[in-house]
């Protein structure tokens, strides 16, 4: 039996009676009266079973039938999901429950309520303490008394908005009761109107943020439960320039929803406007900085945004110090990041999965900037906030990428000019959005060109003499293959032959059989330093960068490597588990890269990177190298890229 089941059978009847009703379900009347209990609690405000003297049995009274028939829609794609589903839905309505909780109560009455057995809520939980543990909340358990979460206010209100923002993201599933979702619906209106009075805008994602924030607090606030703000702190905040569209806000809600925000409320409100707030474009210099406008940039995030692009630069030899643009993107993300930082609040990233796996580079130099902020603001950027910076990197990569100009070629051919001319027309057509010029000489001419203004040379003959450009040997009938090795070279990107020199069979290793993501990465870290030179120091370093973000994307395959580069020359030992391991929160990881990159980095180093990120992310082939496992199967998909 299911509540939701319970009041469609009570839409489609005016009165049934508790003995017809057991036996429709095939249920105890105490069951039955539980689950009206149920229902009535869930649909408080939109409707209520009722009893009726006169028919002598239950009936329901709807008062907001749009809402009511959402709730129904809802409960069924709930009740409808896989049990992995459920028991990750159970363990998410526990920490909500718990979380709005500050007495005890006992796993049987949480069995109770959420209809399944106490050796599930149990089970679930460990999920439970799982969720809550990253906002430094405990769940605590005591015999007799029963279980319930501790810590304080600030966290447990984060941590309740967090979990609240994943499921208004999860396919309809239901965020509250349909009573407290009218509260999140009214509190959006208010917040909207309050924001536009004040000419303020803000992304939609952060908006729904703020809105779940303040939709929390008025349940709180309800359940007489305040936010503890010093005096200090307090003055500190009077003064920013977002407390009077805090306040403004504070005046809508309390008047729609009839309670009363102090203001150490409307300081929480503040706060959370700081870190949400997006800066669409910086003041100009010398402009008024009213409410709506940018933040002012603070000499404390200019310092930080240069020792960010400091740190870059020595941990993996890109150099960024010059690139305004990525400076200004930087500091305008941190100025409301460091509040954020600051205050504890979490930012949440529906693109992390996608930033990971398009963007690897972007998110390794991410994770290390993540290290400098945690210095200069004493709190660790989240896995979400490091997603965020990545993709300021990946913009500032793409730059550097797209802003190559058009490649000037030599084409030498042995077998006279009229053949180079045919090769110089299908190079023209093939590649004409790479190449500036061709120009065309024998084989015998080659040394005596002015090279000058060459970038590369492409012969289809053996060259003896050495050339000051780099010279590629091709086909004269070149293949897909050879077009893409091609494109690759005119683009700056390395040629498969080339990237394949990275990989070694020395350094290939099937069927791992390791229980963690630790016991993996010191295996093959081991091995490294056994067949290439690589500095002491090896393997704390690449632990400390998992610290930092588990360098796991999906696709089964996780790329670890150091803080910083510890080799001459850039070295790729692979492993490949015999059953995958569980690589941080995220995923589960069967086939993984280690890395040592050369101390030169630059630009090659994004192009590694990137020729990995393209071989990953190809879902067939790395199904293909774990079912293989063979050297000879991993050379096939890089010779195929």
């Amino acid at each position: 039996m299911r509540t939701v089941d319970l009041v469609t059978t009570l839409q489609g009847e005016e009165v049934l009676s508790v003995e017809r009703l057991a036996r429709r379900f095939n249920a105890s009347i105490r069951t039955v009266r539980s689950h009206i209990h149920q229902a009535n609690s869930a649909l408080e405000g939109v409707a209520r079973i009722t009893f009726s003297r006169t028919g002598n049995g239950y009936r329901l009274d709807v008062t907001d039938p749009q809402a009511l028939t959402a709730w129904v829609d809802r409960s069924h794609a709930l009740a409808g999901a896989s049990d992995r589903s459920a028991s990750e839905e159970r363990a998410l309505s526990l920490a909500m429950d718990l979380l709005q909780r500050s007495d005890w109560v006992t796993i049987a009455n949480l069995a109770d309520m959420l209809y399944v057995s106490p050796q599930s809520v149990s089970g679930d939980l460990k999920a439970v303490s799982s969720l809550v543990e990253r906002f430094g909340l405990e769940v605590v358990r005591r015999p007799r008394y029963g279980v319930r979460i501790d810590g304080p206010e600030m966290p447990r209100r984060l941590c309740l908005a967090s979990l609240i923002s994943k499921k208004l993201l999860s396919n309809g599933v239901p965020s509250w009761d349909a009573g407290q979702d009218r509260v999140v619906q009214q509190v959006a209106a208010c917040v909207n109107d309050a924001l536009q009075d004040a000419d303020i805008t803000i992304g939609y994602g952060a908006l729904q943020n703020l809105v779940v924030h303040v939709a929390v607090a008025i349940e709180r606030i309800r359940s007489d439960c305040y936010v503890p703000l010093d005096e200090e702190r307090l003055a500190a905040l009077r003064g920013a320039k977002e407390f009077p569209v805090a306040q403004r806000i504070a005046q809508k809600v309390g008047r729609a929803l009839n309670v009363e925000m102090p203001e150490t409320e409307v300081a929480y409100i503040a706060i959370h406007l700081a870190g949400k707030k997006t800066l669409d474009k910086l003041v100009e210099a010398g402009s008024s900085d009213d409410a709506g406008g940018a933040p002012a940039i603070s000499d404390e995030v200019w310092t930080a945004v240069g020792d960010i692009l400091d740190r870059v630069w020595e941990s993996s030899h890109l150099d960024f110090r010059s690139d305004l643009e990525l400076r200004m993107n930087l500091a305008r993300h941190l100025a409301p990041l460091s509040v954020r930082l600051r205050y504890g609040l979490r930012m949440e990233n529906p693109l992390l999965a996608d930033i990971k796996t398009r963007y690897p580079l972007a998110y390794s130099i991410a994770a290390d900037a993540a290290g400098v902020l945690a210095e200069h603001y004493d709190a660790e950027p989240s896995e979400d906030e490091i997603g965020y910076l990545a993709l300021a990197f990946a913009l500032a990569l793409e730059r550097q990428r797209t802003g190559a100009s058009k490649k000037n070629v030599l084409m030498v051919c042995g077998s006279g000019m009229g053949t180079a001319r045919m090769l110089e027309y299908r190079f023209k057509q093939a590649f004409s959005g790479y190449i500036d010029t061709i120009r065309t000489c024998d084989a015998h001419d080659a040394a005596r060109q002015d090279f000058s203004t060459i970038d590369y040379v492409f012969t289809t003959v053996p060259l003896e003499q050495e050339l000051p450009v780099p010279v590629c040997q091709i086909n004269f009938f070149f293949e897909d293959t050879d077009a893409g090795d091609i494109r690759r070279i005119l683009n700056g990107r390395p040629a498969a032959r080339n990237f394949l020199a990275h990989f070694s069979p020395d350094l290939f290793l099937p069927h791992l059989d390791v229980a963690s993501r630790r016991e993996a990465i010191g295996l093959l870290c081991e091995r490294m330093a056994r067949r290439v030179p690589v500095d002491e120091g090896f393997l704390g370093s690449v632990l400390a960068r998992e610290e930092a973000a588990a360098t796991s994307f999906g696709n089964g395959v996780a790329m670890p490597h150091p803080l910083r580069a510890m080799s001459d020359a850039t070295h790729v030992c692979v492993g490949l588990l015999d059953k995958p391991v569980a690589w941080g929160d995220m995923h589960q990881v069967q086939a993984v890269f280690l890395f040592s990159y050369a101390r030169s980095g630059g630009r090659a180093l994004d192009d590694f990177f990137s020729t990995c990120a393209d071989i990953f992310m190809d879902a067939d082939d790395m199904r293909r190298l774990i079912q293989d496992q063979s050297w000879e199967t991993l050379v096939s998909i890089i010779q195929g890229r």
